[in-house]
């Protein structure tokens, strides 16, 4: 047999690997003495890393509008489909604490870039993950930008399309910042109706009660819905803090839905719980039930002598609310006339702050 040296190849075998070697070369395949250069690594993990440093700067606390604007300036091309979301969520956050003035001036200094930002939001809107969609739907809601309308359009049509794939908080979040932007959405309604009504098991309470008040104040009637939250929650209240149970029953009552077995559980829930409701959710509560033609004495005694004593935090709107539903009760109790004595003391006062529908009723 042939005698091979030590560390080096002859003969045939080496012919063949040199040959390999060198035809993997020509066809330009990898070769284990050579690594194949990576393309677009480098690149891609700059973007990442701008990205997520533009988040950071988006997300701090407190959020502020005009930080955001500041940082989108600063920033000018490298906003990216989360960066977009981002600055559009925060704002709408940021706008929910700016006073009727603030926001004016914000508008009027931000104007041409908020437009900006809207122009490179567009293009975006059709690849946008469901709970970024419902991100910049919040945003602009919260924010009343009127020019954005068509982008709300856009945002609806691309939704109702791809409902199977929101989780349940971005189905309540999207139809709530439709119904809190008063633009007419009828069918990506319909299709969050059908789409969360077998699912509702996985709903929170607050996700459940914040598309029940989306579909009432849109005006959008889906009763299968309707009976499924009303069938749940009856078996849930326990679980449900003051503000969901009112918006509950508020949903129920505006659109005039009858769930005696709901609204009997909600005063039974409620009553044990009126120390933790605040003065907007007792005029609130006691207006649903009187809405929804519900007597619940038990639960009408307890919140007279749940807001007497606190009155004098009720809003004129919230006094108006309360006295209304009393007197549609046809409440004639002696607890009743102590709270309307009460009330008229109050109002007195602040007369010249009353609206006139709140006057009226």
């Amino acid at each position: 047999p042939r005698r091979m040296t030590r560390g080096v190849m002859r003969g045939p075998l080496a012919l063949v690997l040199v040959a390999a070697l060198l035809s993997a070369a020509a066809s330009g395949l990898s070769s284990p003495l050579r690594r194949r250069p990576q393309t677009g690594g480098l690149s891609q993990r700059r973007g990442l890393s701008s990205s997520r440093s533009i988040n950071s700067e988006l997300n701090l606390n407190p959020p502020s509008a005009a930080n955001i604007m500041r940082v989108y300036g600063e920033r000018p091309g490298e906003f990216d489909d989360v960066n977009l979301s981002t600055a559009w969520n925060r704002m709408g956050k940021s706008f929910g604490t700016m006073s009727a003035s603030e926001r004016r001036a914000f508008f009027g200094r931000h104007q041409d870039s908020l437009l900006q930002l809207l122009q490179e939001t567009n293009p975006v809107v059709s690849r946008l993950l469901p709970r970024n969609l419902a991100g910049v739907a919040y945003g602009l809601a919260r924010i009343g930008f009127r020019q954005a309308n068509p982008t709300m359009d856009q945002i609806a049509r691309v939704a109702t399309k791809r409902l199977h794939e929101f989780k349940p908080q971005e189905l309540s979040n999207i139809v709530w910042a439709f119904a809190k932007s008063g633009i007419d959405a009828p069918e990506l309604f319909a299709g969050v109706g059908r789409e969360a009504e077998p699912r509702l098991a996985e709903f929170k309470p607050q996700e459940i009660a914040n598309t029940a008040w989306a579909f009432a104040r849109a005006g959008a009637m889906d009763a299968r819905f309707f009976a499924s939250a009303a069938k749940y929650a009856t078996t849930q209240l326990h679980l449900f803090k003051s503000q969901e149970i009112v918006n509950l029953a508020w949903a129920f009552a505006t659109l005039r839905i009858r769930a005696p077995d709901l609204f009997e559980q909600i005063e039974v829930e409620a009553t044990a719980r009126l120390a933790e409701f605040n003065p907007q959710e007792l005029g609130n509560l006691a207006w649903a039930f009187a809405k929804a033609e519900q007597k619940a004495p038990r639960l009408f005694e307890a919140i007279a002598f749940e807001a007497a004593p606190r009155l004098h935090e009720f809003k004129t709107q919230e006094l108006s609310n309360t006295a209304w539903a009393f007197a549609t009760v046809n409440a004639k109790e002696g607890f009743c006339t102590a709270l309307f004595e009460a009330i008229a003391a109050e109002a007195v006062p602040r007369m010249s702050h009353f609206k006139t529908q709140e006057l009226a009723n």
